[in-house]
């Protein structure tokens, strides 16, 4: 009896994960090949026959990048995979994506208002391409937990309003977007926030308070832009392993809080205007990596 339960588990799991995906995918799928240029993608695999005889039962995990679960799309997987176009609008109609990946293609132009409608969304990587939007409707996002924006020409003010209403966020990469202004005092809306990674923008100001007061960070990364005011005391950051502020035109000194940063390997503010007192206690952290030349 206990054998037949297991069986029948079995087969009830194995219905579940090969379930046929709706028409409404398949044809966001079709268009997504279309639009980005699926027959010269470095892999295509399952993708082939989209145009002609593959029909929405054809569907599955095998599919190069495709993650189908319970009849439907839940992963679209295509870092480096020479993508070229444009992100279509059904991309939308997906609306059960967990994660959408283009790492490292050739996409480019608006990203289309209907990514809004993906609100299961946790991952989304668009990094290397030449993306010039991030839509409003991102805000409806509210399940993200990772981000990756880096090098398109996005040329925006910092998204403060889209980026405080994710509060599961832990990954917020966008080195190199164009991103212009301030960092908004958004902070406290971030409290999972582990890595954030600004480098090399145009941004300027004064870092907000609420930013020194998130517990989970790990990596700091605001070089290479105009950031100005004193470097910040960072006094809850007790997990941070990695700080990075050079480049930029911080003045004052380092902050005497900066001694309690108990796991801190790598500290860099290098190129800014700082006088560089050393706190009292500051090399009892495992400190592997200092920088401070040209202060």
């Amino acid at each position: 009896m206990k054998n037949l339960y297991l069986l029948l588990i079995l087969i009830f799991c194995s219905t579940f994960l090969q379930a046929q995906v709706s028409e409404q995918e398949f044809q966001a799928l079709k268009t997504f090949y279309n639009s980005t240029g699926g027959n010269t993608w470095t892999k295509n695999t399952g993708w082939q026959n989209i145009n002609t005889t593959a029909t929405a039962n054809d569907v599955t995990s095998s599919w190069y990048g495709l993650q189908v679960i319970g009849g439907h799309v839940t992963q679209i997987g295509m870092n480096s995979n020479n993508l070229i176009g444009y992100l279509p609008a059904a991309i939308g109609n997906l609306t059960w994506l967990k994660n959408l990946e283009t790492d490292n293609c050739k996409l480019e132009g608006a990203i289309p208002p209907e990514i809004g409608n993906l609100v299961n969304l946790v991952g989304i990587t668009f990094s290397g391409n030449r993306f010039t939007s991030l839509p409003a409707s991102m805000s409806n996002l509210v399940k993200l937990k990772y981000i990756y924006l880096g090098n398109n020409p996005l040329n925006i003010p910092f998204p403060g309003d889209m980026v405080k209403s994710w509060p599961e966020l832990e990954i917020f990469n966008a080195p190199q977007c164009g991103f212009t202004g301030s960092l908004p005092d958004i902070f406290n809306k971030l409290p999972k926030l582990y890595i954030i990674s600004l480098s090399r923008n145009l941004m300027t100001g004064e870092i907000p308070a609420s930013f020194s007061k998130i517990k989970t960070l790990y990596s700091i990364d605001l070089s290479r832009n105009s950031f100005s005011g004193s470097l910040p005391p960072l006094d809850s950051c007790k997990a941070l392993n990695e700080l990075m502020l050079n480049a930029n035109l911080f003045t004052g000194f380092i902050p005497p809080s900066y001694s309690q940063l108990v796991s801190l390997k790598y500290f860099d503010i290098n190129t800014n205007k700082i006088a560089c007192n050393i706190p009292a206690g500051f090399f009892n952290t495992p400190m592997q990596n200092f920088f401070i030349n040209n202060n």
